[in-house]
């Protein structure tokens, strides 16, 4: 028997140690694919996201800015009772008055509250029209806002403002702008400190600055907080102080 020829085969432990490598190689590199992945997925997911939820602040920060608050008389106009006859007044008749039926049909200036029961968070105002776009219609609008927690919606509602509501503006008609919201927050700053709600009867003037935070989940239920500031630039609008002795003479 020949025992110094060749072997030219592997031996079973040679086999068994290129196994384990071939095995450990393959581990590393599904490993890293599959990590690679799920981030991918992470970060689709968020985007996706943040596209759907950045639209909706782009849309509020544009109408926000443009936050609209009415001229209020001033003293010149409303004249008291022992200025009447300088201003062709009767003595025994009082200055006219503000309609009361005006005042309760006109549309609320600007009132934020992220906590209100009916779900309305928001109702202002706004010159930005009826439209998300410059090329969309234009004009004085009122837009409403509101976050159902149940549904995890967000929807809105515009229409073009006249000066008071009619029986039929009462009768919002939502429009789901984003769903998938769970928390809808808002501060608003007068120019010293942050508040929870805002009231322009109480305030008597607009907020400086809305800020406003969203939290949105996907499919997986992973959530994505996004966050913006909105400067507001307009202020309450007066118009120009008269006198009685210009009344008079406009009048003569």
């Amino acid at each position: 028997m020949n025992r110094n020829r060749n072997n030219t085969g592997f031996t079973l432990i040679e086999m068994l140690v290129a196994l384990a490598m071939i095995a450990t190689l393959v581990s590393i590199v599904y490993g890293s694919y599959a990590a690679t992945s799920g981030s991918l997925e992470v970060y689709d997911s968020r985007l996706d996201c943040a596209q759907r939820a950045q639209l909706v602040l782009r849309l509020m920060s544009r109408q926000l800015r443009c936050a609209y608050a009415p001229a209020e008389p001033n003293a010149a106009e409303t004249p008291p009772r022992e200025r009447g006859t300088a201003l062709g007044w009767r003595e025994d008749k009082a200055p006219p008055t503000t309609n009361p039926i005006l005042v309760k049909s006109a549309a609320p200036v600007f009132t934020g509250d992220p906590q209100n029961r009916r779900g309305q968070v928001l109702q202002f105002l706004t010159t930005a029209g009826l439209g998300g776009t410059p090329a969309a219609p234009q004009g004085l609008s009122y837009t409403r806002y509101r976050y159902d927690r149940a549904a995890g919606t967000l929807s809105i509602d515009r229409r073009a403002h006249a000066g008071r509501l009619a029986d039929k503006d009462n009768d919002p008609q939502w429009q789901v702008l984003l769903d998938g919201v769970k928390g809808f927050e808002m501060m608003f700053h007068d120019g010293r400190r942050w508040s929870q709600t805002w009231d322009y009867a109480r305030e008597k003037q607009l907020p400086r600055a809305v800020k406003i935070d969203l939290t949105v989940v996907d499919e997986k239920e992973r959530e994505h907080r996004l966050s913006g500031t909105v400067s507001i630039g307009c202020r309450v609008a007066r118009r120009p102080q008269t006198s009685a002795r210009t009344t008079r003479d406009k009048q003569l």
